[in-house]
């Protein structure tokens, strides 16, 4: 309720048992108006070790940030708001690094 009372709204739909998601449109001084995702996991969960391992990997290795901000840059302009889309673009690529990590 914390976040909702902020602005932000619960989408169960996109949701997991171990990650919630709210989003939430707000205006920006040009007036634009942006929205803002949040996800919240249960910090001894294997959803939240999995984003951190993630960040922790592109934060220390600079080719994969590049390579990952290069497909986040296309998603957006192929998915044109949809978020399906968007995610299967990504998707490649966190299977890649899931692949690596196992090794």
């Amino acid at each position: 309720q914390g976040l909702e009372t902020l602005g932000y709204e619960y989408r169960p739909k996109f949701s997991t048992k171990e990650r919630w998601y709210f989003v939430g449109f707000f205006a920006q001084p040009n007036g634009q108006e942006f929205r803002y995702h949040i996800h919240l996991c249960v910090r001894s969960g294997d959803e939240f070790n999995k984003l951190i391992s993630f960040r922790d990997l592109l934060r220390n290795d600079k080719l994969k940030c590049r390579e990952y901000e290069r497909l986040k840059k296309l998603a957006v302009e192929t998915a044109k708001q949809e978020g399906r889309v968007y995610r299967d673009i990504k998707a490649p690529f966190f299977e890649c690094i899931q692949d690596i990590k196992r090794d």
